[in-house]
Formats: structure tokens, sequence, C-alpha cells
């Protein structure tokens, strides 16, 4: 997966504040947080789908707005919380099938 950083084990050991962390200081690759019991299959177009029985989260920085300073703040960083058989496009940052 290009222009992703990529954690796993994600949701089980509350892994939001790393990925966030890293999305801020990083806005043009987006974060997959991957649990434990699901996977991210990259298909032919470049979609990625959600197989296995859990969840994948996505942080999306690319369109937010960073607030300067020390410490690390931008607004309008996009969530996508994925179930099985999601799929979701990286192009475009949208969701093509729930």
């Amino acid at each position: 997966m290009r222009d992703a950083i990529i954690y796993p084990h994600f949701v089980r050991r509350q892994r939001h504040n790393r990925l966030i962390s890293r999305v801020l200081e990083r806005p043009d690759v987006v974060g997959v947080g991957i649990d434990e019991t699901a996977a991210v299959v990259v298909l032919p177009g470049g979609e990625w789908e959600v197989i296995g029985e859990s969840q994948v989260i996505v942080y999306d920085a690319r369109a937010s707005r960073a607030m300067g300073g020390e410490v690390l703040a931008a607004t309008e960083i996009r969530m996508h919380v994925l179930g099985p058989g999601a799929i979701w496009s990286p192009r475009t940052g949208k969701l093509v099938r729930p």
C-alpha cells in the first residue's frame, strides 16, 4: 500500500493517538489502523476492501488545514470506520461500497 501509514492490532491496543499524530506529521498520506481480526486487500483498481470479522479505521488529513504552532493541530481531518466488506478508494477518499 503506497501513501499509507499502517498500524496493525489497532483497535484493541488503542493506538488512535499515535496514528493521528503520524498523519498530522505527514498529511500527504492516510493512516490505516487494522484490527486484529481484519485485513485490507488492495483491489486491481487500487481500492481497498476490508475482509475479516472486525474493522479498519482510516484517518485522512490530505484535505485538512494545519494550525501552526509548537503542538500538532489541524481541522477537517476525515475518519472512516470501515467494516467487513467495505470498499474505500484512497484516490478519492470516499466509500465505494459500504
